[in-house]
């Protein structure tokens, strides 16, 4: 019998994944005081107006550079070629850059720059951010594309590590380029600038990488197909709805913040959503994995193996999320005043929402990732729409009766909403009974836990809500083995 061994590239793949995911959380945590030590919070709010605009216009074809590299691998698995299908991708990739071109020059414009970031026309001029902004838009875009697809040329020829090894130093050198940048010169301007090389300079080295490490060509402007490239764009129409969707609430939302409210508010908003955005980091890395034999049951139609993986996917992680919100809480002011150097002020309000959003958007997590794994397009699509849709209207409500420590009430009703559609589609899917129980006992336990946030609140009564957190935790951690024996 041939004994059969984990091949040693696996780990290899685990070990940059985790190296990624190390350097996204220092760049989350180092930047924001290396901002506000050089430019301020005032120098800070632009820059993250501006990203957040070069980010939407880059995710207009975020979606199309996915669905082109699922074509790629498949195309290789099947006939080991993938020449005709790379002209057509490379033909509707010029089609979305010269989109995203024209979008970002006219965007650039002094006049057009201060209507998306509410800062007046004459720092943008005196400062000459048109310019430091395209820099940093083109910067993004070569940085997308090397991300997206390039370096994903390296998974249908079982080269994932490499995927992941040049993901991760591109993660590192843009981070280091922007940070170092920051805090030598204390020029914006001359960030992006520094973001524009290193990107440009760094595709240019994964190109040769993925060029000489592939047993294809990747063809750059010979024999583009146009005619079928515009039908590939056809193709990857709703899924490429669906990513721009999705990433107006992940970035999008700074631009809408930054427009009915006053500048300063941004860095708030901001900086209060990366902390609580720490959970749904490390449940995203506890949900992926868990999707390979997820993907394998559903090819057998094994629901009970994809459910009960989901039910123990809930189980911890809303055990953990609880216990450490509730442990945490009181330190955050602290935690938050030294991370922002004390140049920003402290939003319980906005933060304790933000924490009840994470909560729904945690158990909603796995239910859209499955979906996503089992192609339902258009249902994440239509989930997509309902959470930022809310959420902005929300905000924009907010903003009409002055009411900035609402916006983390405005992520709070996006998420729970849409959480609710996604359960729904659910339970059309799993249609025992016992899932529904199941469901309704997880969002009582949710639904008290948010009541204690917002008795602390209206009391500041640490203690009383650590006791009903205790509880609440005891009555779910029960709760949860009757469940598993029945």
């Amino acid at each position: 019998m041939q004994n059969r061994k984990i091949d040693s590239g696996y780990f290899n793949s685990v070990k940059w994944g985790t190296y990624s995911i190390g350097i996204s959380f220092l760049r989350q945590f180092l930047l924001v005081p290396a901002f506000m030590l050089t430019v301020g919070s005032r120098g800070y709010a632009f820059w993250i107006a501006i990203s957040a605009i070069a980010g939407m216009i880059c995710a207009l074809n975020l979606g199309h550079l996915h669905y082109a590299s699922n074509v790629l691998n498949l195309a290789y698995h099947k006939n080991h070629d993938v020449q005709q299908e790379m002209r057509q991708v490379q033909g509707a990739n010029y089609f979305y850059l010269i989109l995203q071109s024209v979008i970002g020059l006219v965007i650039s414009l002094p006049l057009f720059l201060s209507m998306f970031t509410s800062f007046p026309v004459s720092y943008i001029q005196q400062n000459s951010f048109s310019t430091g902004f395209l820099f940093l838009f083109f910067g993004k875009i070569t940085y997308q594309y090397c991300n997206s697809l390039l370096l994903r040329l390296f998974e249908p020829v079982g080269n994932i590590r490499i995927t992941l090894k040049y993901r991760a130093i591109g993660e590192l050198v843009d981070f280091s380029a922007t940070a170092l940048t920051i805090y030598f010169t204390r020029d914006i301007y001359l960030t992006c600038l520094a973001v524009f090389i290193v990107n440009i300079l760094f595709s240019l080295i994964n190109l040769y990488v993925v060029n000489t490490h592939i047993p294809f060509q990747v063809i750059v402007f010979k024999d583009i197909d146009i005619k079928k490239s515009l039908k590939f764009v056809k193709q990857s129409f709703v899924l490429n709805m669906s990513f721009l969707v999705e990433k107006i609430h992940e970035v999008g939302l700074n631009i809408i913040v930054v427009t009915f409210f006053r500048p300063e508010v941004l860095p708030i908003f901001s900086t209060s959503r990366t902390m609580t955005n720490i959970f749904y980091r490390f449940g995203n890395t506890a949900v992926i994995p868990l999707f390979p034999a997820i993907q394998k049951q559903f090819t057998k139609n094994n629901l009970d193996y994809i459910y009960s993986t989901i039910k123990k996917y809930w189980e911890i992680s809303t055990t953990v999320i609880i216990a450490c919100i509730t442990i945490g809480l009181p330190f955050l002011p602290f935690i938050y005043t030294y991370w922002t150097k004390g140049k920003l002020e402290f939003n319980v309000e906005i933060v304790a929402f933000l924490f009840m959003a994470i909560l729904f958007q945690n158990f909603g997590m796995i239910i859209n990732e499955y979906f996503k794994k089992t192609n339902f397009s258009r249902q994440i699509l239509f989930y997509n729409i309902i959470k930022s849709g809310i959420t902005v209207l929300a905000i924009v409500i907010c903003s009409y009766i002055q009411y900035k420590d609402g916006l983390g009430i405005a992520l709070l009703a996006g998420e729970a909403i849409a959480t609710v559609y996604l359960i729904m589609l659910f339970l059309s899917l799993f249609k025992a009974v016992a899932v529904g129980k199941t469901i309704i006992d997880y969002f009582i336990v949710i639904t008290l836990f948010c009541a204690s946030v917002i008795f602390y609140l209206f009391t500041n009564n640490y203690i009383i809500f650590l006791i009903i957190n205790i509880l609440i935790t005891l009555y779910f951690v029960v709760k949860s083995k009757i469940l598993n024996r029945s």
